[in-house]
């Protein structure tokens, strides 16, 4: 079934500015509605609202729109997304949860932002096993030769030092 499309203001911005549901942001200028381009950085949907120099994450936007502020009970809270996929900001796929359940559904989702995989870790260890240094390494890997120095030396990935003889 098609998904309808509802609107509505933008909190501070009553009849200036709506969002959707579907993640789409449009302004009221001289009688006109124009829906606007959002901007993309490191993945996430953004907008810029004219005379502010603030920029609003669109997910953020939606949730705080259709469902008010994330709770107030302590925790720090993301914005999730569900399926996710960092630029599908449709209100079915948006929910407030905490930051520890957003990093677990990151890491599930293979969008954590490791600049590594398993293998290429359990590769570099073997590679340091065989006499490359972590020069060479880092050298080989988009990742500095303190990365490399801390894989070999048990303070990240040790999980994964039994795997290298495989």
């Amino acid at each position: 079934m098609k998904e309808i499309e509802v609107w509505k203001d933008i909190e501070g911005y009553e009849g200036h500015y709506q969002v959707s549901n579907k993640g789409r942001v449009k302004s009221f200028k001289l009688n006109r509605e124009k829906i606007l381009k959002l901007e993309t950085q490191n993945g996430y949907k953004s907008i810029k609202i004219h005379g502010d120099n603030s920029r609003y994450i669109i997910g953020r936007l939606v949730l705080t729109t259709f469902t008010g502020p994330p709770p107030n009970d302590g925790l720090l809270y993301d914005c999730c997304h569900n399926n996710g996929k960092k630029g599908d900001n449709r209100l079915s796929n948006l929910r407030w949860d905490s930051r520890r359940k957003n990093v677990r559904d990151k890491i599930k989702h293979d969008t954590y932002g490791w600049k590594l995989k398993e293998l290429e870790v359990i590769s570099i260890l073997r590679l340091y096993k065989s006499g490359l240094n972590s020069v060479q390494l880092s050298n080989l890997y988009p990742v500095h030769q303190a990365t490399i120095r801390n894989i070999v030396n048990k303070k990240a990935w040790s999980y994964l030092h039994g795997k290298t003889t495989n």
